[in-house]
């Protein structure tokens, strides 16, 4: 995406798909792309078709091919709980409320997204390098912060983007190592399980600071690096 390549961004993305389902939290970047006609809407397919591509070998071998194509759908069903040791929002709310709370996290989160794409398609400047790490950072911790039933380690993406905007933007290195330590405590278990919902603060603090300080008002941040 920094360098143009979009085919090969969508590409990239379809074996992502294939392998994880969490790579969707980067998607709002390809549907950002689409809105300011960088790229040919018919490149989207290249994202289904790698991913039945990828398939075939597994269908080759006996699995049913149905199995294979509500593979995820049939996941999402799994774990009836608002937050896997995720440091999240949801670390404060009981289970008992899982189902009224379920639907309305979901909505609220995929509202929020496609507020922020809308935006950023709004503001109507192309997106340099720095501007792609920045949005990457913020959907891929924002994310798994506003879904429910998330697992700890669906932050390592953010993390991993994290340091790349540290080394961007080292104003920010202090509240970048705040994440690192909010999502770090959300691997702890036993007697220190219940700290998991102090790093949800933690991490819920770093997500507003990166809000407030390079997106919003989404003004164009000069990129200090190529990439």
């Amino acid at each position: 995406l920094c360098r143009h390549r979009y085919l090969r961004a969508y590409l990239c993305f379809g074996l992502a798909f294939a392998f994880k389902l969490q790579s969707v939290f980067l998607a709002p970047l390809l549907c950002i792309a689409l809105l300011q006609r960088q790229s040919r809407p018919l490149g989207v397919a290249l994202i289904p078709l790698t991913y039945l591509a990828l398939m075939l070998p597994a269908w080759a071998m006996g699995r049913p091919l149905a199995d294979l194509l509500l593979i995820y759908a049939r996941q999402s069903g799994q774990y009836p709980r608002l937050s896997s040791d995720a440091p999240n929002l949801y670390e404060w709310i009981p289970d008992s409320l899982y189902w009224p709370i379920l639907p309305l996290g979901v909505a609220l989160t995929a509202l929020a997204v496609v507020t922020v794409i809308w935006l950023v398609w709004r503001r109507g400047l192309p997106l340099m390098p720095q501007d792609w790490l920045t949005l990457a950072f913020f959907f891929a911790l924002f994310v798994p912060y506003a879904l429910p039933k998330m697992h700890q380690r669906y932050f390592y993406m953010a993390e991993v983007f994290s340091l790349i905007h540290a080394l961007l933007t080292p104003r920010d290195r202090l509240w970048v190592a705040v994440l690192q330590i909010g999502t770090l405590l959300g691997y702890l278990g036993g007697d220190l399980a219940p700290l998991i919902r102090y790093g949800g603060i933690a991490n819920g603090i770093v997500l507003i600071l990166l809000i407030t300080r390079r997106l919003w008002p989404f003004r164009r941040v000069p990129s200090v690096a190529p990439c």
